[in-house]
């Protein structure tokens, strides 16, 4: 049963209020739901990725899920919303377009890794690019200094766990190198994530931060 101090349904005014306002606790409880949504449903639309391409389809997925937030943050600073329902059905509209984008782009990545465009063109294509996302790079890099200063507020096992875990290590292995059970284990990593989201987020000057994946960015740490 929904626990109503956790539905936003049960008084959307004052939560919509909160998300206007930057309240972290009501953004992540909206990405949640988002994920809880989409995610799968990325991975359902993508059940035949290609095998050969740059981004597993796990990455794709979670890149796409990131587009989309952006997107829908932008939107929503000028979108009228009269009920949850209103912000799910944008977000869905959104994650449709950017899924087609992403299939597009990987379609189009494909095609210049696998065939015979000069090396020149190539170059040129690869330096639009970049330049394109020169802004984005600067940001996520502005990004990974602050979640580098932050993980050092956790305990040292804590930092561990998360190192470990986000570089592809198993919680199960994991667990016997930290003398926990799986379990336990499992538990840590989360609280240790929760409390990384919530140093980080006091870190940051502006709610749109929040929407990037910190478990990306970890991994870039």
């Amino acid at each position: 049963m929904q626990n109503k101090a956790s539905d936003p349904n049960e008084n959307f005014g004052v939560f919509l209020e909160k998300l206007r306002s930057g309240s972290p606790e009501a953004w992540r409880m909206l990405v949640m739901r988002f994920r809880k949504r989409l995610i799968n449903w990325f991975l359902k639309k993508a059940a035949f990725y290609p095998s050969d391409a740059l981004l597993s389809k796990k990455q794709f997925a979670e890149e796409v899920f990131e587009e989309s937030l952006l997107k829908f943050y932008e939107l929503f600073q000028t979108g009228q919303f009269d009920r949850y329902e209103d912000l799910e059905a944008m977000i869905v509209t959104v994650a449709g377009y950017k899924l087609k984008e992403g299939f597009a782009r990987l379609k189009k990545e494909r095609y210049i890794y696998s065939s015979g465009i000069p090396e020149q063109n190539f170059e040129s294509t690869r330096q639009h690019f970049d330049a394109f996302h020169a802004s984005d790079d600067r940001a996520t890099e502005e990004l990974i200094f602050v979640v580098k200063e932050n993980i050092r507020k956790l305990d040292s096992d804590e930092q561990e766990l998360l190192t470990r875990f986000y570089n592809g290590e198993e919680l199960r292995d994991i667990a016997l190198i930290q003398e926990i059970s799986p379990e336990a284990c499992r538990k840590r990593k989360q609280r240790a994530l929760e409390k990384l989201k919530t140093f980080v987020l006091a870190s940051l000057k502006t709610i749109t931060w929040f929407l990037w994946p910190i478990t990306i960015i970890i991994t870039k740490t």
